[in-house]
């Protein structure tokens, strides 16, 4: 019994060295990381972007902004008090001021990229650098799996609020798919 004893308290004895090892291991790597590895401030999950809505199942959520990252990017997206990803702008459209309004998915949204990297921003610039043209407003109204359903609710729920002189509808073939028959 005495042998039995002497072996349960110097297993115990090398258990609790090994953990501890473990654990300054562990300690030791999570510092070197956080001392060498770049580090994009903020939450890595989409989802905290986007909320849901009765009509069109999910839409951004107004004001909401998160850093994204993944293997390929590290973005930062910001969501307008509209619940766009795009520049602040009145629903009222400004006097001498033709609108565009984009409607799309997740390559008009654009979470890949800074906001002034988005078509419709690039677009926008494009068309008011041309003069004599008066300024030219396009507003991004692309949401991440809106299918073509969700793009004509969005237009005639919110969309007709900023009086768009015109809509373009992006497309994709996988588009079609999400569509709900109601």
């Amino acid at each position: 019994d005495r042998h039995g004893r002497g072996t349960r308290v110097r297993i115990r004895k090398v258990v609790a060295i090994i953990m501890v090892q473990v654990v300054l291991v562990v300690a030791l790597l999570e510092l070197g990381m956080r001392l060498t590895v770049p580090h994009v401030p903020g939450n890595y999950r989409t989802g905290l972007l986007y909320t849901r809505h009765p009509t069109l199942g999910w839409h951004h959520i107004p004001g909401a902004q998160a850093w994204l990252k993944t293997p390929e990017f590290a973005a930062h997206s910001r969501i307008n008090s509209h619940g766009l990803r795009d520049i602040e702008r009145p629903f009222l459209k400004p006097p001498n001021v033709q609108r565009v309004l984009v409607l799309g998915d997740s390559m008009a949204e654009a979470t890949q990229v800074p906001l002034e990297e988005i078509f419709p921003r690039l677009l926008e610039q494009r068309l008011t650098g041309r003069a004599p043209a008066p300024r030219i407003d396009v507003i991004n109204a692309g949401v991440v799996t809106y299918s073509t359903d969700q793009k004509l609710l969005y237009l005639r729920e919110q969309g007709v609020h900023y009086e768009p002189d015109l809509v373009v509808l992006t497309f994709f073939a996988n588009d079609v798919v999400g569509n709900s028959a109601a």
